[in-house]
């Protein structure tokens, strides 16, 4: 089963004759650390930085896994993750 759930394999394979369902890295552990290991800890699960921008007091970075295809966004505040996203892929090229 997955460790990171992914809202668009439940609206894609909605009314599908056959699905494929692949493997998440999981990301979760990573929201509440510092943001600098978060960094460390997504490089070496395989996710590249592909961009970011900086909004009411928070920092917002895009992610993707070229091995996985995931696409995610980190949200940090007072140096800390507050959440992480799953994201559409087209959001990391």
């Amino acid at each position: 089963s997955d460790t990171y759930p992914n809202k668009w394999f439940n609206e894609y394979a909605k009314n599908a004759d056959l699905v494929v369902h692949e493997c998440f890295v999981s990301v979760d552990d990573l929201v509440g650390i510092r943001a600098s290991s978060a960094d460390s800890a997504l490089r070496s699960r395989g996710f590249e930085d592909t961009g970011g921008y900086k909004r009411n007091n928070k920092s917002f970075v895009t992610w993707y896994n070229a091995s996985t295809h995931l696409c995610i966004q980190s949200v940090t505040k007072d140096g800390r993750i507050k959440h992480i996203d799953s994201i559409n892929e087209g959001n990391c090229r």
